[in-house]
Order: C-alpha cells, then sequence, then structure tokens
C-alpha cells in the first residue's frame, strides 16, 4: 500500500505502531522530523527512514514548512490488514 501525507508547517502525526506491516517513509519536499522508537532523524527531500513492524513512530514538520512524504507499508495489502495503534507518549521539544 502507498500513501501520501501533507504536513502543514509545524504539525505532527501522533505515535503509532503498525503490529503488521514494515513502514518506509520517502521524504518528497519540505523538512521535518522523524521518530523511530526513541531516535530521532533530521529529514529532508530524497530521505528515507524504514520504520520496522510494531516500532512506534511518529513525524513532524519543520515550523516554517510544508513537508510531503510517501510511506509504503509492506507486509499487509491495506492498513486495516497492517493494522493501526496510536501510543502514548510525550515528545520532546526538537
Amino acid at each position: 500500500m502507498v500513501g501520501q501525507t501533507i504536513y502543514p508547517p509545524g504539525s505532527t502525526h501522533e505515535h503509532h505502531l503498525h503490529p503488521d506491516a514494515e513502514e518506509v517513509v520517502i521524504v518528497m519536499s519540505g523538512r521535518g522530523w522523524h521518530r523511530v522508537g526513541s531516535e530521532f532523524y533530521d529529514i529532508g527531500p530524497g530521505d528515507i527512514v524504514f520504520i520496522p513492524a510494531n516500532a512506534a513512530h511518529s513525524a513532524g514538520a519543520d515550523p516554517d514548512e510544508l513537508m510531503v512524504i510517501l510511506w509504503i507499508l509492506g507486509g499487509a495489502p491495506s492498513l486495516a490488514k497492517a493494522g493501526y495503534l496510536a501510543v502514548p507518549t510525550i515528545l520532546p521539544d526538537r
């Protein structure tokens, strides 16, 4: 399954995981961050982030930039089969 997410400047996506699918994120434009487990990565155009199945992750755009990503779920034919579970967490300031 392939999808696109557009993050308005300063926006974030909740911390979550997919129990039954790996995910690959490709940054098409803009800059921001991606958190996988406890690791933070600064990301920009052309960067790729791999998220193992069942790994908690979240992302956000820099305060002054719109960010566009493509995401690909591997190992499941749909988001329903991949599973989606919100994971409560406190994200530190970046």
